[in-house]
């Protein structure tokens, strides 16, 4: 806005009087016009997450402007709204103009705009407004219409300038990405829990693949690679394999293959799982994804980009295995929202390594298979397991009863767990 105070005050019965206008659907009754507002481009397509703007415009043959007053509708699910300002040819204007925006917050799908140019004109063509929204994700195309559902525009003299309205339309796609799912983790010391390496909806076709994965070993030991639950799904013969340095590494490197077929986004390629070391204190890392190689059934690469994560360890609740000669499984907090820790105590003796091969699932009241959250041996101590209350796909589950079921060397235990959203 480039006025002073005194001049604010002088104009609000002027845009008072804009707002108050009886809405223009010129686009019905003058449908042969040329002179038009429009959205400017017609047609965009963005990326998830992707700040861009988009303007309202005036044709050339609109002129003598000093009042607009526009309501542009869109669909908030698809795109938020961030900013509203003077387009570049209000502002090219070398005297005073004023400018108002108003919207309902971050969910809002309706922007009401208003403008003056104070002592002059403005003639088309150029952007009268320019708004800047912020592409929401959603894991597959979205679109949504950008409809100037009301468009004023005033002479020097307040008369009506007749013009029609042509609408645009912005679509959201994607990122092509490989990306540590969750992006963030929170779990206790000791804690034994899995996150998984994901590709998202827009990458399609991959047969092959070869990761690296850093983390700081000493925060977070890694105990277990594994194909993710998309490769496994897609064909009866696959090959993976995985290489660490030993129970220090801060690296872990995974190849795989999909023989005789391709898997598409969204999924997860690869599980892995850690245990959370103890410090007595909040201890973090960073889940960095240094090299992402993906390749399609001709052998040739496609391209996508990476999306880290992170994990922060915090010291113990009290929360102590359960221990007796039978074993035992249980869980807290719950109900939960978002995560919810399986504690697991194996039942004795124990297999002569000292050590228990357990698998821990999690299946619906119906037995539907959720997510496998960790195949592997456990310690006469027992394990803790952390279910953030997602799928195998990494997509949030629905609020309802779930079960907990881990199988040992001949004993099944389970135990039941409310999700509440």
């Amino acid at each position: 806005m480039k006025t002073g105070r005194l001049v604010f005050f002088a104009v609000i019965p002027i845009v008072l009087g804009l707002v108050s206008l009886p809405v223009s659907n010129s686009s019905a009754l003058m449908p042969l016009l040329s002179d038009t507002v429009s959205v400017c481009p017609d047609a965009t397509t963005r990326a998830e997450g992707e700040v861009f703007s988009i303007g309202i415009c005036v044709s050339a043959g609109l002129t003598g402007i000093v009042g607009y007053n526009f309501t542009v509708t869109f669909d908030s699910s698809v795109i938020e709204i961030m900013n509203a300002e003077e387009g570049p040819l209000p502002q090219s204007y070398p005297g005073n103009t004023f400018f108002f925006w108003y919207d309902a917050g971050v969910k809002t799908n309706l922007v009401r705009v208003s403008g003056v140019v104070l002592g002059g004109t403005l003639d088309g063509p150029g952007e009268m407004v320019t708004l800047t929204f912020k592409a929401k994700t959603h894991g597959v195309v979205r679109t949504t219409d950008i409809v100037i559902a009301h468009s004023d525009l005033r002479d020097v003299t307040n008369q009506q300038i007749n013009h029609e309205t042509r609408d645009g339309s912005v679509t959201v796609e994607p990122v092509l990405s490989v990306a540590v799912c969750p992006d963030s983790t929170w779990r206790a010391e000791g804690d034994v829990f899995s996150i998984g390496i994901c590709i998202s909806a827009g990458v399609k076709g991959v047969m092959g693949y070869n990761i690296a994965v850093t983390f700081d070993s000493a925060v977070t030991e890694i105990m277990n690679v594994e194909e993710g639950p998309l490769p496994q799904s897609a064909s009866d013969t696959t090959f993976f394999w995985w290489y660490n340095a030993g129970a220090k590494t801060d690296l872990v490197q995974v190849n795989g293959a999909i023989l005789g077929a391709t898997v598409d986004g969204p999924g997860e390629l690869v599980t892995l799982t850690f245990k959370a070391k103890t410090h007595g204190v909040v201890s973090t890392t960073d889940v960095i994804i240094t090299y992402s190689e993906l390749r399609d059934v001709w052998n040739e690469p496609i391209d996508h980009e990476t999306r880290d994560g992170f994990v922060e360890v915090e010291p113990t609740t009290g929360i102590e295995t359960p221990r007796n000669e039978t074993g035992g499984l249980v869980c807290y907090p719950n109900p939960f929202n978002p995560s919810v820790t399986l504690v697991l105590s194996p039942p004795e003796p124990q297999a002569p390594t000292g050590k228990t091969d357990v698998s821990v699932r999690v299946y619906t009241m119906e037995g539907r298979l959720v997510r496998k959250l960790f195949d592997g041996p456990i310690g006469p101590g027992g394990g803790r397991f952390v279910w953030d209350g997602k799928d195998g796909a990494g997509e949030n589950v629905a609020s309802g009863v779930y079960f907990a079921v881990a199988e040992t060397d001949g004993r099944t235990f389970k135990t039941k767990m409310v999700f509440v959203r």
